[in-house]
């Protein structure tokens, strides 16, 4: 579950950034003509990666799977319990 949200919000973000690419990349307001829109555009960018991408897959998604390795038992003892915090 923590990757198909990663995997999603990457490529959510992705195609954020490349909205702001466009607009940046030639001067004036040409793609997007409202200045709001692109802080608003700029704002989701930062927030879709940090608490959808970043938060999601490096600290669940990778503890998940490396906090039971590093203590050597076969599975985590409360799946149900780690099941919840998604």
């Amino acid at each position: 579950m923590y990757a198909i949200l990663g995997v999603l919000a990457r490529l959510m973000g992705r195609i954020i950034s490349w909205i702001l690419r466009i607009e940046m990349s030639v001067s004036g307001n040409n793609f997007i003509f409202n200045n709001h829109f692109f802080n608003v555009l700029t704002t989701a960018h930062a927030i879709v990666i940090i608490f959808f991408f970043l938060i999601p897959v490096l600290i669940s998604g990778f503890g998940n799977i490396l906090v039971p390795m590093f203590s050597q038992v076969p599975d985590i003892a409360f799946p149900r319990i780690n099941n919840l915090s998604y």
